[in-house]
């Protein structure tokens, strides 16, 4: 029983650690690709960017009229937190960018609507009902831990193996019967 009073607060609690853990920011001077999803692909050829002086297109945008996207390649050249701005139709949404090589929240994803995925992969409010923009992405790495050199692995998965190690010590010590 006391395992369903903490479940859902551990859960929000790990969701809120992987915004830290789970991604690291864009480096400096590190190019990366900035996503848009839009829902018709008639809009395509509307969108725009408009990037904060800090931030330059290193290639033109690509348009992929099958997947109703629209990608750029960026790089970064100075660390901070900015405001990217895309145009679609006429309508205005901005992304935040985290450029950094410290440990920083970031949210990868910037959604229309899926409030569950937005909960668990978003750390930035919902896009309005009416854009016709879906999603605004940005392609943060994955940050990885590395064990004795010789393997990398998420964040989670060490937490994951690290409780059960505590949980079994524990159990012991506290004289808990399972």
């Amino acid at each position: 029983m006391p395992l369903l009073y903490v479940i859902l607060p551990i859960t929000f609690l790990i969701v809120q650690l992987d915004r830290y853990l789970g991604s690291s920011a864009i480096q400096p001077n590190t190019t990366f690709l900035l996503t848009v999803h839009v829902n018709d692909s008639d809009v395509l050829n509307d969108v725009a960017v408009e990037l904060p002086p800090e931030v330059t297109m290193t290639a033109p945008p690509v348009h992929a009229p099958a997947a109703r996207e629209v990608v750029w390649r960026l790089v970064g050249g100075k660390e901070g937190a900015y405001e990217v701005k895309i145009a679609a139709a006429g309508r205005t949404v901005t992304k935040t960018l985290n450029i950094s090589a410290d440990v920083v929240r970031v949210s990868p994803v910037r959604l229309r609507g899926h409030f569950w995925e937005r909960i668990f992969s978003s750390a930035e409010p919902a896009l309005q009902e009416s854009s016709p923009i879906e999603s605004v992405a940005i392609d943060y790495p994955d940050r990885n831990i590395d064990l004795f050199g010789y393997y990398e692995m998420n964040w989670i998965w060490l937490f994951f193996i690290l409780s059960m190690i505590a949980g079994f010590i524990f159990k012991e010590l506290l004289g808990i019967k399972v």
